[in-house]
């Protein structure tokens, strides 16, 4: 996978970033409701998360649409190609 992060960042910087995006998408495709806790856990209360189908807002509404989204599409995995 390949970064388009700035240089400037420091290497440091960019690692957090990084491992931000990777347990992100891990948890996205978790399949568990503790990976949907956690997910969820990642984004403010009032948190905003924007698909081509809909913007959900709030934890428990994030929660809920991954929990939904596993049963309608398992084993369905997000390939980040390029951060």
């Amino acid at each position: 996978m390949s970064s388009v992060l700035p240089d400037q960042i420091g290497d440091a910087t960019q690692d957090k970033i990084l491992q931000f995006l990777k347990n992100f998408y891990t948890l996205l495709d978790g399949e568990t409701l503790q990976a949907a806790q956690e997910w969820s856990d990642m984004f403010d209360e009032d948190g905003e998360f924007v698909t081509p189908a809909q913007t959900l807002t709030g934890r428990q509404a994030l929660r809920a649409q991954r929990e939904q989204f596993w049963t309608q599409f398992p084993g369905l995995k997000h390939q980040p190609i390029r951060f």
